[in-house]
């Protein structure tokens, strides 16, 4: 009886004692989110323009290391200011860049306007004649391949796998079942397509869709892609085939940064270059074969206001295993992540960056 009476005579105080760790949670809590408003705030003051510290490249790179990335490099200014290679990773270990991949095309698609081969806004039937007496193929402009608006059907498993010998063949046999230009479908067709259309103009110089990203692009910037897959029929996987280095990716990235020059020599037209960061009516958020700020998919457009936004310029390649290319040229600003699937989010990836705190969820 003495036993039990102790006992309900000491439990005040243990119930006093176990709301302390949780008052400190509370605190820590409030804590964090008033420091990561005040970076907020002081970065607006600031004039918009966020200063990356080598602090905040640390976070970033932890948490890249933390959620299963393998490679952070930033670039300000024209130059490397944090480089950073994790799990395993090193500057010259290649990755695959998947759907980042895509991002090389739409560049190749102004380079070639610029070059006469091309109008962004002819139909696709003009050069691939097969499509001329389909109701809806022959309306289709290149624009419409681009931007991923063209209503093909995708054929993804088809396309994304290894069992089709010609995948440019498939694609522009691919019916369309929707009006060119209402409807955004992200998938593999039209970038296929893109490179049949490619293929066939670029027939008379004798290159292909491959030869001629690097020569007009790749070449004079000193880019050099590690690896790049093919289907059988030797035709290079336009959508996510190309295997680069964090290095050699930021140099694509700082092309764009520089409005299509590089190192002071025009590569591309800056006003054709601006065409590829204007979504479409179907979807906003795409432009030419990138992703735009307001973009939802991922993550960069804050789903409630306590979440970091990203700079209103920004733009992205982005591929599965949360390969990411972002390009903020109001920060002068090239960031290349690297990795393998996990629960990596760019808005927290974006808030270490700039203010150096995590969001609050």
């Amino acid at each position: 009886m003495n036993h039990k009476k102790r006992m309900m005579s000491r439990a005040p105080l243990l119930v006093q004692l176990l709301k302390v760790p949780v008052c400190l949670l509370l605190l820590a809590s409030v804590y964090s989110v008033f420091a990561w408003q005040k970076a907020v705030a002081a970065d607006e003051r600031a004039g918009g323009y966020f200063p990356v510290t080598t602090r905040n490249c640390k976070l970033a790179a932890r948490y890249s290391q933390e959620h299963n990335g393998v490679a952070l490099l930033v670039m300000q200014g024209g130059s490397v200011v944090y480089e950073h290679y994790h799990n395993g990773h090193t500057a010259a270990t290649p990755h695959i860049l998947a759907s980042g991949t895509k991002s090389f095309w739409g560049v190749v698609a102004v380079a070639a306007a610029e070059d006469g081969l091309l109008d962004l806004d002819e139909k696709v039937c003009q050069t691939i004649d097969e499509w001329r007496d389909d109701s809806l193929k022959s309306r289709i402009t290149v624009r419409q391949l681009l931007n991923f608006t063209d209503g093909l059907e995708q054929a993804a498993d088809l396309l994304d796998g290894p069992s089709v010998r010609d995948k440019f063949h498939l694609a522009i046999s691919c019916p369309a079942n929707r009006e060119p230009g209402t409807f955004f479908e992200y998938g593999p067709a039209h970038l296929f397509v893109f490179g049949e259309l490619l293929k066939r103009k670029l027939a008379a110089r004798h290159e292909d869709p491959l030869s001629y990203l690097k020569r007009r692009i790749f070449f004079p910037i000193g880019l050099y892609v590690s690896n790049w897959t093919h289907d059988r029929a030797g035709n290079p996987s336009m959508p996510a085939g190309a295997m680069l280095t964090a290095r050699q990716w930021s140099k694509f990235g700082q092309l764009i940064n520089e409005g299509g020059s590089f190192n002071g020599k025009q590569i591309v037209s800056g006003e054709l270059l601006r065409q590829c960061f204007v979504g479409s009516q179907a979807n906003p958020n795409y432009g030419l074969t990138f992703w735009l700020t307001a973009t939802d998919p991922f993550g960069l457009k804050p789903q409630t206001k306590s979440k970091f936004n990203a700079p209103s310029d920004t733009v992205m390649a982005a591929g599965a295993g949360k390969q990411r290319l972002f390009i903020i040229r109001s920060q002068d600003l090239v960031v290349v992540h690297q990795g393998y699937d996990g629960d990596f989010r760019n808005d927290e990836f974006l808030s270490l960056l700039f203010t150096g705190h995590m969001p609050p969820r």
